[in-house]
C-alpha cells in the first residue's frame, strides 16, 4: 500500500558538469617581416613570437598571417623589440651616410660658407 518508509530510494548522486575536451595545438615561431599586431601588441620587424597553432580553413595556422609574418625554427630564440630598441634602431638608419641634423642648416645645406 505505498512505499515502505524502511528502505528509502537513496537520492542519486550529484553529476558535475564537464566540459568537452578541446584538441589542443602546438604554438608556431613566427618572425615579423613587417609591423602588425598580435595578441593586443604591436610586433615589430624581426620580433620572434609564437602564435597560436590551430589550424584555419588553407591548413595553416588561422592566426598566421603571411602579409607580415615568416616561419621560423622551433629553436629560434623569442625576441620582443622595447621601445628603447627602435629608437636606437631609427637614430641608427638616420646616422648611417645621412648628413646629421646639427651639421645642416635650415636649408638642409651641409656646407656652413654656402655656394657664395
Amino acid at each position: 500500500m505505498g512505499t515502505s518508509k524502511k528502505h528509502p530510494t537513496p537520492d542519486p548522486a550529484p553529476v558535475e558538469a564537464t566540459e568537452p575536451k578541446r584538441r589542443t595545438y602546438p604554438g608556431v615561431k613566427v618572425r615579423a617581416i613587417r609591423d602588425g599586431y598580435y595578441g593586443d601588441k604591436l610586433r615589430r620587424v624581426d620580433d620572434v613570437f609564437v602564435i597560436d597553432g590551430t589550424p584555419g580553413k588553407k591548413g595553416t595556422p588561422a592566426a598566421f598571417s603571411d602579409k607580415w609574418m615568416e616561419r621560423v625554427d622551433a629553436s629560434t630564440p623569442e625576441k620582443l623589440s622595447t621601445n628603447n630598441d627602435i629608437i636606437r634602431r631609427q637614430h641608427d638608419e638616420i646616422q648611417g651616410g645621412q648628413v646629421s641634423r646639427s651639421d645642416a642648416d635650415a636649408t638642409g645645406n651641409s656646407d656652413p660658407l654656402g655656394d657664395d
